[in-house]
């Protein structure tokens, strides 16, 4: 529902980032994303879908270690393998010995229970102790940059959820992510627990739908699922480590074959062959987890190699909420993503296992020789065997300084922004970048010289550069074509710098012609050129799923009119469906930046052109009722609403548009008939819930709207608007002092809120 959603925030800082969507009661709507398929040249059967994957299919990875007891041995002791786990099995690096932890508006004490369960207590004002059950530990603090551990707790809905007390290893110290900019600072007496953004715990471990939880991949084998008959989310995993199916697949076929003494019969082992991959392939299965993506099908449901693309998109958050700098640095989480972008990557043939053992997580040069840590030089040097003849003459430092080792200049640890200043947490920069220190400072990141000469700007530090080195490399056109795209370009020349299906870079094809759809398509409106036109159907023919799904989006949107684009488009549609997810993310996401930008007409035909495409998909139909029912035209949006709750009954958002539909309608029968609904088949999400409050007031049906309301704060006692609506009633019915506590209540989470505090000084003059 395009036209009636706000951007409410960017993803939560530990992971992958997300774009959402919101409804006017606060709705998170739409993620999305994917990577390359993986198949092993072994095997010339088609790899499975993912929605063939089942736990079944999965052997644990116990059974590995009789045949493959070296690697078993290194992984046991890696950071994969320690990576996590249920307390007791994994260290607490936090003390959960009963020092309290102090907050201006509570106080929480980390403890071991008499049953010897790690729990949190806490205390919140005036309200009784509530105890949370550790029932996760996530982390081990073993970054060099910067270690953290987390916890999780079952929330009442069946979700494992995420409790907002991180513990930092290099700080010993307690810290939360907080409101509004998301940043992670220490907890300190005069912060409020209210303003962590997770309290009340809402981040749940794996994706659910309309919240994508950016720790699917903190654990094994993760999924969750809702149950319908028992109205209750279901979680399960393998492990909270990393294990061996984590990155080889789903093994119980290959251990069945081996067990049977048939590995030896054919090519088929049962398991992609992670070896014979090519570099794209070899890097999709790292950034699986390492990298930042968004589902675009079947979120909270299992991954593996070879099918994370039937998921997920790692190109797609360059569209929706850009995780990189026009030069490709990392700015959030994905950290590793970049090297999709590097010249040892695009130039060259580097991929993860080329500097990283994927068992022991030691270091390792690209013959596998082993190095002696990650400051060792061996890991450029096998490549660039030129630079170790004369260290200084390259470096312009002394051999063995920390001035002259490549990772210093090249790969340096940078704190991620996202995170802020104030808890470490640097990781090193996988875009293997020149230094360019004045570039650097214009994009936002910390050159690698200003790490250590802290005491020179920007513009001496680059004018040294090129004293030392000279005329520096230049940047790969697409980068620079990105960059330019910023300034004052024509249509025409934005297509013949942006536009290159001759070159091949996925990642930042996808990047140039997420410009230019932001900057120079508009819906109906044709494309600059002929020449342009023939590019971008180029880039639609891409191996890559997420370029071509792009580039279809750009012919359809600018010239779906031309029976020629509009063939052309519905074939590949029909034939990949991972390109029909993509195309319903980014559609989606077009018309919201056009009715943001205050352009609800053009925002009404991307949906339109969307739905043309893909006639029969609830959600691209709810999408359209929802941008018709903002205009004004109910008739129209009832008659795709109701279509699009036919072809998926039990989709709660269809429901939800639905009785805002009828809302605007004056319909209050028929829209709470429709939120009542949408309460049925989910009862633990708070937003349906607080439309029918709405409603049942509209009716006079005042006990009704109390008892539902009631309801909205138990599942989220932040939800402010509910309890001033509850302060209203309560004081309606007389009932003063019980509007104070609820307003009192309103104004622990939101201090600032007008309608709270004007509304409590009212009250407290009467009481």
């Amino acid at each position: 529902m395009a036209a009636t959603r706000k951007k409410l925030s960017k993803q939560s800082p530990t992971g992958a980032s997300r774009w959402r969507w919101v409804g006017a009661a606060g709705l998170l709507v739409l993620a999305g994303a994917a990577a390359w398929r993986i198949a092993s040249p072994a095997d010339d059967r088609p790899a499975p879908r993912s929605s063939e994957l089942g736990p079944d299919q999965y052997a644990g990875a116990d059974a590995c270690a009789s045949c493959h007891q070296e690697q078993y041995a290194a992984w046991r002791t890696s950071t994969h393998g320690n990576a996590g786990g249920a307390p007791g099995k994994v260290t607490l690096l936090a003390p959960f010995n009963g020092s309290p932890i102090v907050f201006a508006d509570a106080t929480v004490r980390p403890t071991i229970d008499p049953d010897g369960r790690a729990a949190f207590e806490v205390a919140w004002r005036q309200d009784a102790p509530q105890t949370f059950l550790v029932e996760g530990v996530v982390g081990g603090g073993h970054i060099a940059g910067g270690g953290t551990q987390g916890f999780f707790t079952r929330a009442r809905d069946g979700t494992l959820r995420f409790l907002p007390f991180d513990y930092s290893r290099q700080l010993g110290q307690w810290f939360c992510r907080s409101q509004p900019d998301g940043q992670w600072l220490p907890i300190t007496p005069d912060r409020m627990l209210a303003s962590c953004t997770d309290w009340p715990p809402r981040r749940t471990l794996g994706s659910v739908p309309n919240a994508a939880g950016c720790d699917q991949c903190h654990g094994s084998q993760v999924r969750v699922t809702f149950a319908s008959d028992r109205k209750m989310w279901v979680t399960d995993y393998a492990s909270l480590a990393i294990n061996c199916e984590s990155c080889h697949g789903p093994a119980r076929r290959h251990v069945d074959l081996a067990r049977a003494g048939r590995l030896s019969e054919s090519a088929d082992i049962g398991l992609p062959a992670l070896a014979m991959l090519n570099k794209r392939e070899s890097v999709a299965v790292c950034l699986q987890c390492h990298g930042e993506k968004l589902v675009v099908e079947g979120a909270g449901q299992l991954l593996a190699p070879g099918v994370l693309e039937d998921r997920y998109s790692v190109l797609l958050p360059i569209l929706t909420d850009p995780p990189y700098t026009p030069d490709f640095r990392h700015k959030k989480f994905g950290y590793q993503g970049p090297h999709l972008a590097s010249a040892c990557f695009l130039d060259g043939s580097m991929t993860c296992t080329d500097c990283h053992d994927p068992h022991g997580q030691h270091y390792r040069d690209d013959l596998w020789r082993p190095l002696q840590g990650r400051v060792d030089d061996g890991q450029c040097t096998s490549c660039h065997q030129s630079k170790r003849e004369d260290v200084p003459a390259h470096t312009f430092h002394p051999a063995g300084s920390p001035g002259s080792r490549c990772v210093s200049c090249h790969m340096p640890y940078l704190q991620h922004r996202a995170v802020g200043d104030h808890i470490p947490y640097a990781r090193a920069d996988h875009s293997i970048a020149i230094p360019r220190p004045a570039d650097d400072e214009r994009f936002g990141v910390t050159s690698a010289c200003a790490l250590c000469h802290v005491n020179r700007d920007a513009g001496e530090l680059q004018r040294q550069v090129q004293r030392w080195w000279g005329e520096q490399k230049p940047r790969h056109p697409l980068i620079d074509a990105v960059i330019r795209s910023s300034g004052q370009l024509t249509p025409e020349e934005a297509g013949r710098l942006l536009l290159r299906p001759d070159l091949n870079a996925p990642m930042l094809q996808f990047a140039a012609l997420t410009q230019y759809l932001l900057r120079f398509v508009a819906p109906d409106g044709g494309l600059a050129s002929e020449a342009s036109h023939r590019a971008i159907r180029q880039l639609a023919l891409s191996q890559d799923v997420d370029v071509a799904a792009l580039a279809m989006a750009i012919l359809h949107i600018a010239d779906g009119s031309r029976p020629d684009t509009r063939s052309f488009v519905q074939a590949r549609v029909a034939a990949d469906p991972r390109v029909r997810s993509r195309l319903k993310v980014i559609f989606g996401y077009v018309a919201w930046t056009q009715q943001l930008g205050g352009r609800p007409d053009r925002s009404l035909r991307v949906l339109t052109r969307a739905v043309e495409l893909i006639p029969s998909d609830a959600g691209l139909l709810e999408e359209l009722g929802g941008a018709l029912s903002q205009i004004g035209d109910t008739s129209r949006a009832l008659t795709l609403l109701t279509a699009s709750a036919k072809l998926e009954p039990d989709r709660v958002l269809t429901f939800l548009v639905l009785g805002m539909t009828h809302e605007k309608g004056r319909n209050f029968a028929a829209a709470r008939a429709a939120y009542t609904r949408a309460v049925d088949l989910n009862p633990w999400d708070p937003v349906p819930l607080m439309r029918l409050a709405m409603v049942h007031g509209e009716l006079s049906d005042f006990a009704a709207a109390e008892q539902t309301l009631e309801r909205v704060v138990d599942l989220d006692p932040s939800n402010v608007q509910a309890q001033i609506m509850l302060a209203r009633l309560l004081a309606a019915r007389g009932d003063v002092i019980g509007a104070l506590a609820r307003l009192t209540r309103a104004l622990a989470f939101a201090p600032t809120n007008t309608d709270a505090l004007n509304l409590h000084r009212q009250l407290s003059k009467q009481e």
